[in-house]
């Protein structure tokens, strides 16, 4: 009997106790309520070779060895419909190196710099900077409403928001954080993937993973995931039944207001990549001979493919001046308007790493190479997505 490819649904759940094969996290229902659009899986089994030296050269049977998996998907940025609530892509970030956090929002008359990380306090509030648009601060979200005058408690920037403008619970920020040395932490967890593919299921445990968002004019932004880590035997396997799929139609890539750099390029494109590095933690204890991936590094990085421009003059913009010169600045784009259903993707230190020149129906474009780096003051500051 043939299996059908579409007939797939991937569940994921973070993992308390890392990559625990011999008592692990089952994912449910609740943890595949999320559209996925292609699906892939992949085993890696080392192979010891035994060839010894005898009368024939032939080949002789090898050895399974220490057994790793990778499970890929592609979902969707597609928001709760309530930015009290978080959307359903959260749990997939988290694993990839991105801490979720409820945010409060601080509007006004903003001069100086605020960085991520840092304190900031009014007459009756504190808290700490999560993520910074053109516009306004969000901070973690925090039980005391902010009044008076609202200042950084850092001697390296000045940072002051006069009469504030604050507004509580308006949703979430994933923030690019660096894994705890802790594996207790919440903060980047494991997981636990099931892929069922039609009556059979394949699993891994302990794994990390890597995003990439792809945005394109008037589409819906794609996110594509690929986890890895230590390998639990493939089975048959019961599809799920009973899960709440997201309801709420995906924004568009409109109106999105992007700058970068100061200066709104006219773009049809985007794409980010968290490029983490991967590592397997070996253990000759381990029933796979791993008991987890760690993220060990990562270089964000992007590419956009504006039209070109003089390099002064009116609409003008220096790209290559800007890549010569190892310039950085803040880049913005927002994906959608409605509360509970809208992102934006901010990336407060871009810098060009690579242009060509390119051609869009007769335009000609530059496509632009991006790097997203942390700020010399601020760590884990690289990429910031906001659910509001």
């Amino acid at each position: 009997m043939a299996l059908l490819t579409r007939k797939t649904q991937i569940a994921l759940k973070a993992e308390t106790n890392e990559g625990n094969l011999t008592a692990p996290v089952t994912p449910g229902v609740a943890d595949a309520a999320f559209n996925i659009f292609e699906a892939g899986f992949s085993n890696d089994i080392e192979q010891f070779e035994r060839n010894p030296f005898r009368s024939s050269v032939g080949h002789m049977t090898s050895i399974a060895g220490v057994k790793t998996g990778t499970i890929s998907f592609t979902s969707e940025l597609v928001g709760s419909g309530s930015a009290a609530t978080a959307p359903a892509i959260g749990k997939l970030l988290a694993p990839c190196g991105f801490r979720e956090q409820a945010i409060d929002k601080l509007t006004g008359t903003i001069t100086g710099t605020f960085l991520v990380g840092e304190t900031v306090s009014g007459t009756a509030g504190s808290s700490t900077v999560a993520a910074v648009t053109s516009d306004a601060v969000y901070v973690v979200a925090t039980a005391t409403a902010f009044t008076g005058t609202i200042t950084t408690d850092s001697s390296d920037t000045d940072g002051q928001i006069s009469t504030p403008t604050y507004a509580a619970d308006v949703g979430f920020v994933y923030q690019s954080r660096t894994t705890p040395s802790t594996y207790s932490s919440t903060d980047v967890p494991s997981a636990a993937l099931t892929m069922y593919n039609d009556g059979i299921k394949h699993r891994i445990q302990g794994a990390r993973g890597n995003l990439s968002l792809r945005a394109s004019t008037g589409q819906p932004v794609q996110a594509s995931f690929e986890f890895m880590g230590p390998l639990v035997d493939t089975t048959n396997g019961t599809m799920l039944s009973g899960i709440s799929y997201p309801t709420a139609t995906p924004p568009t890539l409109l109106s999105a207001a992007f700058t970068v750099q100061g200066f709104a390029g006219v773009i049809d494109s985007l794409e980010v990549s968290t490029n983490n590095e991967l590592a397997a933690r070996r253990s000759a204890n381990a029933t796979a001979g791993v008991i987890s991936t760690k993220i060990v590094s990562r270089a964000p990085t992007g590419s956009i493919d504006p039209e070109a421009t003089v390099v002064t003059g009116t609409e003008s913009h220096d790209w290559w001046g800007k890549l010569s010169n190892n310039t950085e600045g803040s880049l913005e784009i927002t994906i959608g308007s409605a509360t509970g259903n809208k992102f934006m993707i901010i990336a407060p230190n871009t810098q060009y790493s690579g242009i060509s020149v390119a051609d869009r129906n007769g335009i000609a474009v530059n496509q632009v190479d991006l790097s997203f780096n942390e700020s010399s003051l601020a760590v884990d500051d690289d990429i910031q997505i906001l659910a509001l």
